[in-house]
């Protein structure tokens, strides 16, 4: 997408250098955009992954080993974690809890504001198909007037 490096990773591979709540959150929600804009489509959420919110395309998951009962009932095993444990199947601390609220916060501010500027689309345009249809007929009756 254009904007991107040659790994795809927006501002130049910045988010490697980057750490904090406020710079997690600008990261999302610059990557987001360009990729719907340009018709990208989402696979959707990977089974396993939790749903970041206001994103498309990001989701979060610890891939962090974990025990897991070994089948003769020795010592238990460390393996990547299935599926079915879910996104932090370790259950260490969400580093991006944090920028998580910031997302929510951000949808929680928007959706209202999204769905007010939808509603003065739709009179605008109600509105102009109005001007448009008083315009024909004031143009059809001039037509007949004189012709």
């Amino acid at each position: 997408a254009p904007g991107e490096d040659e790994r795809g990773s927006p501002l130049g591979g910045a988010m490697e250098a980057c750490d904090g709540t406020l710079c997690g959150f600008r990261w999302l929600r610059l990557v987001e955009p360009p990729r719907a804009a340009a018709g990208i489509e989402s696979n959707g959420l990977a089974c396993g992954d939790r749903p970041l919110p206001g994103c498309r395309f990001a989701s979060l998951r610890n891939e962090a080993y974990v025990p897991v009962a070994a089948p003769d009932g020795s010592k238990p095993l460390l393996q990547y974690p299935p599926n079915d444990a879910g996104w932090n199947a370790a259950v260490h601390r969400n580093p991006l809890f944090e920028t998580i609220a910031m997302l929510q916060a951000a949808v929680d501010i928007e959706r209202p504001l999204l769905s007010e500027i939808e509603r003065l689309r739709a009179a605008l345009a109600a509105a102009t198909r109005q001007q448009l249809d008083r315009a024909a007929a004031a143009s059809e009756r001039e037509q007949q007037a004189t012709g």
